[in-house]
């Protein structure tokens, strides 16, 4: 099924082999928040490693923006993992309040 487009009401999905995904099942929230950690990880040592290589060369102008970036990467971080956590909290409630309800 290559380049096969699926139209909905408002938007048009490109079809993807299953091995091209990412998630291959209906994702529950935790699931989906760690993919984002992850993928958040890969982008702060990659931030770090193009400072390590090109320190050197950088002007001023450069390392500013590599810096702004470093410090959103690590608030964006930051805030997804208190998102987990509330995530989690929020599981367990819910599985307190089904118990609770038997």
């Amino acid at each position: 099924m290559p380049n096969k487009t699926f139209r909905t009401n408002t938007t048009r999905i490109k079809y993807k082999k299953p091995a091209d995904r990412k998630i291959n099942h209906y994702p529950d929230s935790l699931e989906a928040v760690d993919l984002i950690i992850k993928n958040l990880k890969n982008q702060i040592e990659e931030n770090n490693n193009t400072k390590k290589v090109n320190i050197s060369r950088m002007s001023d102008f450069e390392f500013a923006r590599w810096d702004a970036k470093r410090h959103l990467l690590k608030d964006q971080y930051k805030w997804l993992k208190e998102l987990r956590h509330d995530i989690l909290i929020a599981d367990i409630e819910h599985d307190m309040a089904e118990e609770g309800s038997r």
